[in-house]
Formats: structure tokens, sequence, C-alpha cells
């Protein structure tokens, strides 16, 4: 499970690859909010040195259809 926060502040998380030998974790920041009353915005960065690896996804709900849109500041 990916934890992240919704006061707008980045909130560090460890991330678990199973299946992979070794198993490994990275850790990456995660936050999120409501643009409005259909669309919620993550954003989390995987470079805690930087902002250069910031990816941003928008999920819109449009009654029974959810659209999601990434982007990606790479």
């Amino acid at each position: 499970m990916v934890e992240g926060s919704l006061n707008n502040v980045f909130k560090y998380t460890p991330i678990k690859f199973e299946g992979y030998q070794p198993t490994e974790s990275i850790v990456v920041a995660l936050r999120g909010h409501w643009q409005d009353d259909h669309t919620f915005v993550e954003e989390y960065v995987r470079d805690l040195n930087s902002e250069i690896n910031l990816i941003t996804q928008k999920s819109t709900f449009e009654g029974n259809r959810i659209v999601v849109e990434l982007t990606s500041s790479m």
C-alpha cells in the first residue's frame, strides 16, 4: 500500500517491488488533492533530490467512467 498526504504536503513512503530478486524498495514522496468535485490529482516524486521525476496522475470521475491522465516532468 502506498500512502500520501491530502494537505498539499508530500509524504515519504517506501514502495516494495515483489517478484524481483532481490526484493527492492524505493522511497517516493506522494501527495494528492481534489481539484474539483469530480477530479482527484495525485503527484509523486521518485527522485527525492530534485523534481525531475515529478509524475502527475489526474483521475476524472464521469458517471460510470474514470478518465486518467498521466504527465511527467521528464
